[in-house]
């Protein structure tokens, strides 16, 4: 199987959902093939078994062009990778999900700011596209119920699967 992660959180940036994805694409580059696309400025904090590539503009672009454009590289990126299935695994870069339609099944992993005040720079509000790829989405991940409620508000259609909620406590205390 060929799975593509697309992401605005990753290493070097530190957090919950950066390290989910580096650890998700770790786990599946074992016995899958796994291209994970990210910001430019992102990239994998060690050596990895899995494809990376850093895209410019995936969640901040100036003008309707570059949104564009960045669609368009993302859409060659995934079709020179062939993916089987693409998870979005944050909300924002689902504003290109109208660009790689048609690609592959998508999915998507989806965070308590993702909708209600997303951190992109866009040159308009992004919530609406934001909203229109998850509505395009098979299914939705979510990290508790009122997420889940927020993602059957958007898209009542979709398969929502809240993943239990809870702290590596060996970690952290």
């Amino acid at each position: 199987m060929r799975v593509a992660l697309v992401t605005s959180c990753f290493s070097p940036m530190v957090g919950g959902i950066e390290r989910l994805v580096q650890d998700m694409a770790a786990e599946i580059a074992k016995s899958d093939d796994v291209l994970v696309v990210t910001r430019k400025d992102q990239r994998p904090s060690a050596p990895v078994r899995y494809a990376h590539t850093g895209l410019e503009g995936l969640v901040s672009c100036q003008t309707v062009q570059e949104v564009a454009e960045t669609g368009c590289r993302l859409r060659q990126r995934l079709s020179d990778f062939g993916p089987d299935i693409v998870l979005f695994c944050d909300a924002l870069p689902l504003v290109h999900a109208e660009a790689i339609a048609g690609i592959a099944p998508t999915a998507a992993i989806v965070h308590g700011n993702d909708l209600t005040s997303p951190w992109a720079l866009w040159p308009e509000d992004p919530r609406p596209a934001i909203e229109a790829g998850l509505k395009s989405c098979g299914m939705a991940c979510v990290l508790s119920s009122h997420v889940g409620r927020l993602v059957s508000g958007v898209a009542p259609h979709l398969r929502v699967q809240q993943i239990p909620a809870g702290c590596d406590r060996s970690r952290f205390f």
